[in-house]
């Protein structure tokens, strides 16, 4: 299970699906309060809004996972350069 979590959070796709619906499961509740008029039970409440700070959660770990392979790949492309860049300049 935690090889899952960690392929959902690596993967910008799957983490968006996973943010998606969670933002959905969560909104479920107050969009049928809506059509029916009854009120949400507490324990409902609560666990709308334990499915909102998860996938809000998930949101920002994966972002930063996101943000963190884009520095990494950066940097290994500069340092790419700068050494094709130190290899010219011996060579001349």
């Amino acid at each position: 299970m935690l090889n899952t979590i960690i392929e959902i959070i690596e993967s910008p796709v799957k983490s968006f699906l996973a943010s998606l619906s969670g933002a959905i499961t969560g909104s479920l509740p107050l969009a049928i309060t809506e059509i029916t008029g009854n009120l949400v039970t507490p324990t409902i409440h609560y666990m709308q809004y334990a499915v909102w700070y998860l996938t809000a959660i998930l949101a920002i770990t994966s972002l930063v996972t996101w943000i963190q392979k884009q520095i990494d790949r950066y940097k290994k492309i500069h340092k790419e350069c700068k050494e094709e860049r130190n290899e010219r300049q011996d060579n001349k």
